[in-house]
């Protein structure tokens, strides 16, 4: 048997494995210079096509400028014709009932809460609630007085999921031109966007597939469904890139469990002024529920200073039991231990406000309350307060779940809703 003897130090060739190595590192080196040479080349070459198809540049005087289009609403204090929108909101907030009922507005011509809507052709893209969504439309045609037959040419269902990046909406793109959509609905962006929530690059490529489709339709509202942000309750959920990028946004709430839906004007590029605010109450209608105009309840009403307190849990304007009081004032950390109160028993409460969620683990209070470079807490605090909150049997362990770090859930007093702000004043 002929063996190959290892060259340990030299093999005679004037190669040592010094010298081997030496040169492997030097060919890798070249060879990512020459890739990152061609993405540069590549990227230039991407921009000089851009440069040479722009359209020509719209030079307009004054008297020109002052003819162009003024902003007009599709539902009058609500949505936009040729924009983006976002609606967003906690799970079982309601969301979806209004964006329904806007969009059936839209498809039939239905006066939208007094304010006459002009009928035009409404796309809705489904990407959850496909089945449970019939017996909806069914219902709100039921209560208007209306028929299926109302609804053909001017209210299209897609019921699979669509990316939403320009590469893969031709085909939905063409649809919404085919038609003349002035509403496009996009239920939901958990279930619609491409990469992660987080970044502002895929964030923007979603805005880039929305404006795709808005230019595909008639000066078409292209409105987005989302979860609101543990965090920060007064935007949608992930980066702030989303809602910078939006025209019109809505946030929608219930200040409580089964009562009116609220939704409230979150932004509004065409008028200074935001906060323009609609109730609902939502009541069986076979086979399934529909939103009826409801006067907005008093525990959603809130004084300007209200709104800086951030987050839909501290703006609830929920007391705290004396208990919590009391072991506020005992030390330190006061604030902690009253944020964390007033966040553990709206969001994981047996009787939450919002139950989608599941009691919360202390990282996602810690996140919740002390987001990196932001917000009054430090995690040192809300740990400290956590703890005494547990030791107060004021929180305690999630049921099926089995150590000091899993999921809590609110085991303390009811928090009852009021108008009262001394809970949350410091």
């Amino acid at each position: 048997m002929n063996v190959t003897p290892l060259r340990s130090v030299s093999d005679g060739d004037g190669y040592d494995d010094d010298e081997q190595s030496s040169a492997d590192e030097l060919a890798f080196e070249t060879r990512a210079k020459q890739a990152a040479l061609d993405k540069m080349i590549n990227r230039r070459a991407d921009q000089i096509v851009a440069a040479l198809s722009a359209p020509p540049l719209a030079w307009l005087d004054a008297e020109q400028f002052a003819t162009q289009p003024r902003p007009e609403y599709l539902i009058p204090g609500l949505l936009h014709v040729d924009s983006r929108a976002v609606m967003f909101g906690p799970s079982r907030a309601g969301k979806s009932f209004v964006a329904m009922d806007a969009a059936l507005c839209v498809a039939t011509g239905t006066d939208w809460r007094g304010q006459k809507v002009k009928r035009a052709a409404v796309v809705y893209l489904m990407a959850e609630g496909q089945r449970v969504n019939v017996p909806r439309v069914e219902a709100w045609l039921n209560h208007h007085g209306r028929r299926w037959a109302d609804l053909q040419g001017y209210f299209f269902a897609v019921t699979e999921r669509v990316p939403m990046v320009k590469e893969a909406t031709d085909g939905l793109a063409a649809k919404v031109r085919e038609v003349g959509a002035k509403l496009i609905v996009l239920d939901t962006k958990n279930l619609l966007m491409v990469g992660e929530e987080n970044s502002p690059s895929d964030n923007a490529a979603l805005g880039e597939a929305m404006d795709v489709l808005r230019d595909a339709g008639d000066d078409a509202c292209v409105l987005l469904i989302d979860h609101v942000g543990l965090a920060d309750g007064t935007r949608p959920r992930g980066s702030t890139a989303l809602l910078a990028g939006m025209d019109d946004a809505v946030v929608c709430h219930r200040p409580r469990r089964n009562g009116p839906i609220v939704a409230e004007i979150a932004k509004d590029k065409a008028n200074a002024e935001d906060g323009r605010r609609w109730s609902w109450d939502l009541i069986p209608v076979a086979p399934n529920a529909v939103v009826v105009p409801a006067e907005v309840p008093p525990e959603a009403m809130r004084d300007d200073e209200d709104d800086a307190l951030g987050p839909i849990w501290r703006r609830a304007l929920r007391t705290l039991p004396e208990q919590v009081e009391r072991l506020a004032e005992a030390g330190d950390g006061k604030t902690s231990v009253r944020d964390l109160a007033l966040l553990m028993s709206y969001a994981a409460s047996p009787t939450q406000a919002d139950p989608g969620w599941v009691g919360l683990t202390l990282a996602e209070a810690i996140a919740a309350l002390a987001p990196e470079n932001a917000g009054k807490h430090h995690k040192s605090s809300v740990r400290r307060a956590w703890s005494r909150l547990i030791s107060e049997k004021l929180i305690d362990v999630a049921p099926d779940t089995g150590s000091a770090t899993a999921r809590h859930v609110w085991t303390g007093p009811d928090v009852p809703v009021t108008r009262t702000l001394g809970a949350l004043a410091e």
